[in-house]
């Protein structure tokens, strides 16, 4: 892609970006497969580190993409980065993130969810709340964690 002439136009430009984006996308997600199928560790590094590299190029497009995208493209691309960010996070993990900051991390993440939830803003509650079920599943704690806040999610009434 890097081939192409610099002075393609606006719109070929555009569609150029969100391209590459899409390959980083595919890539980092094929990288995380080989990941988490291989058994050699250094290969299994090794695979985390490259898809590392391809979420770090894919949030690079990201800014300059997103503000010329429609609702639907721009939802997609959002949870396209938001899929890679966990990506990311598990190939980062990978490198053994100190237990207590991770458990600080998701602990403050679900409490912000609940803040928002007070606050009614139920959307938004939802999504931090996920990204800390999320954060909790890859907890090595035996899943402790992730079933207490299991728990405390389903004592929060939410509106229908």
């Amino acid at each position: 892609m890097a081939e192409y002439p610099k002075n393609i136009g606006a719109q070929a430009s555009g569609d150029l970006a969100l391209r590459r984006m899409f390959c980083n996308f595919m890539a980092a997600a094929a990288f995380i497969c080989l990941a988490r199928s291989e058994d050699n560790v250094e290969v299994q590094l090794q695979s985390y580190l490259n898809m590392r590299k391809h979420v770090k190029d894919f949030d690079a497009g990201y800014e300059d993409c997103i503000s010329t995208l429609d609702g639907a493209s721009r939802d997609d691309i959002r949870t396209k980065l938001s899929t890679l960010l966990v990506f990311d996070f598990e190939g980062a993990a990978q490198a053994t993130f100190p237990p207590l900051e991770l458990e600080w991390l998701i602990t403050t993440a679900f409490n912000h969810g609940v803040d928002l939830y007070c606050n009614d803003e139920s959307e938004l509650s939802k999504k931090w709340i996920v990204h800390a079920f999320t954060l909790a599943h890859y907890h090595q704690d035996g899943g402790d964690l992730e079933a207490l806040l299991q728990e405390r999610y389903t004592k929060l009434k939410w509106d229908a």
